[in-house]
């Protein structure tokens, strides 16, 4: 696995960021001291017209969704992986400093649809059932309610 592929599909995975979030995340929006990552405007990857703000409306979503700036923690897996891929030459420095930055498409991002063909890739490889960038969202919140229950609960 590339460590560009290993530093987005990590990124996505520990954190549950939409695609337009991971698209705008930029080296300043991590802390690497209080290892926690700002989350503050998207990227329209679609149109590739830049950023916009988190309550912006991307695609062909009719709802008007409550999408607010928040902080997520990181752990040192995911920084090391991050900073091992800010140092490599598969990351391609650029004005804005965002971190999946591709200067060869008029969207200057990967596409969704390419981040789910490397996702499902990488998957299948591991012999793990498909999921796409936006399930990700779900599996990590499914597995952060199922860890709280259990926390909960105690069975005997």
């Amino acid at each position: 696995m590339s460590l560009l592929d290993k530093a987005m599909i990590l990124l996505a995975l520990k954190t549950g960021i939409r695609f337009g979030e991971l698209c705008a995340v930029t080296w300043s929006d991590i802390d690497f001291k209080q290892q926690k990552l700002r989350i503050h405007r998207q990227w329209d990857y679609l149109k590739g017209s830049g950023y916009k703000s988190l309550k912006a409306r991307l695609g062909n979503k009719t709802k008007n969704e409550d999408i607010n700036e928040r902080y997520i923690p990181l752990n040192n897996q995911l920084l090391n992986v991050l900073l091992e891929f800010k140092n490599s030459s598969e990351y391609f420095p650029n004005p804005d400093g965002r971190l999946f930055y591709k200067n060869d498409c008029a969207a200057s991002v990967m596409r969704n649809r390419t981040f789910n063909n490397k996702l499902e890739k990488h998957l299948i490889d591991s012999q793990i059932e498909r999921v796409t960038a936006h399930c990700l969202r779900h599996e990590l919140d499914c597995y952060k309610r199922c860890k709280r229950l259990c926390t909960v609960f105690t069975w005997t």
